[in-house]
């Protein structure tokens, strides 16, 4: 969210453009004391490490519309900007080719404008998981036939918890 610079922190672009496009008058960031970063009306949950965990809205390079940019230029060349470019009311994101960079301060700008950040579970419910897939654990182990189904079934488990649990 922001750099550090001359002994300055400086939000990135993206934040920078949401902030203007929520209308939030403030350049001033504050984080409350529940770890959220607060814009306007919109609070933006962090992590531990005061990062925000990103809401993806489908695949990779298919969720929003990629034109590339010497298309845009030979239209531009040609007087032919009715080709299907639409830029009215857009926010336009320019980078290289096949750029993952673009797609994720895309995700970002829309998770901002539509508040769709994703939040962390409590120390709770993080407890109340782990119970219920050690029961899940026990009663495939318990039941299982197979030493290797009961094996992978625990392992696929355990992975998917530890993947999942910092989001």
């Amino acid at each position: 969210f922001f750099f550090f610079y001359n002994n300055h922190y400086y939000p990135h672009l993206t934040l920078s453009v949401g902030n203007d496009l929520i209308n939030n008058s403030k350049t001033d960031f504050v984080i409350d004391s529940g770890a959220n970063l607060l814009l306007g009306d919109k609070k933006i949950p962090l992590t531990s490490t005061g990062e925000a965990v990103l809401n993806w809205y489908g695949p990779s390079l298919e969720t929003y519309k990629n034109i590339p940019f010497h298309k845009l230029i030979k239209s531009i060349e040609n007087g032919t900007m009715n080709d299907g470019f639409d830029f009215k009311d857009k926010i336009v994101f320019i980078g290289t080719t096949a750029s993952t960079g673009v797609e994720i301060h895309a995700t970002y700008m829309n998770n901002l404008l539509d508040n769709s950040f994703v939040k962390q579970t409590t120390p709770f419910v993080n407890a109340i998981i782990i119970v219920l897939l050690a029961l899940v654990v026990s009663f495939i182990v318990f039941k299982s036939t197979s030493a290797i189904f009961a094996t992978t079934s625990t392992v696929l488990l355990a992975s998917a918890y530890y993947l999942a649990k910092d989001i």
